[in-house]
């Protein structure tokens, strides 16, 4: 007999040197330029996947759960979080040719958590 659970899959955030990737930003530029909306849509769209939609379990790439309600997008982008996704779509093209510099991997990561959210609900 199998038993459904409503609880959805658990996600792991990538270690850094999995975002650091040109390949893998390449591939999270694509998925949110295949959004097909603009910089304020997309930032309003990853606050609503990651903090209204079902939350299932997120770990960190050492498995430690990550209390969501401790993690604040606006800390992550800074001031301008359109310019950011912006810049992550041209991406989407041609991978950068040098790995994604330090300060950016945060963002990268909790991009690919939304990522991997919206792909669980089947978006």
């Amino acid at each position: 007999m199998t038993v459904k659970s409503n609880l959805k899959e658990p996600i792991y955030i990538k270690s850094a040197w999995v975002v650091r990737q040109p390949l893998f930003i390449k591939e999270l530029a694509g998925f949110y330029r295949d959004l097909n909306m603009s910089g304020d849509e997309t930032i309003d769209w990853i606050h609503d996947q990651l903090y209204f939609r079902e939350n299932c379990p997120i770990y960190d790439c050492n498995g430690k759960l990550v209390n969501i309600e401790t993690v604040f997008i606006e800390d992550i982008f800074g001031k301008d979080q359109r310019r950011c996704i912006n810049s992550l779509k041209q991406w989407a093209e041609k991978a950068p040719s040098q790995r994604l510099q330090k300060r950016c991997v945060e963002r990268a990561k909790w991009l690919d958590v939304v990522r991997q959210k919206a792909v669980q609900m089947g978006i």
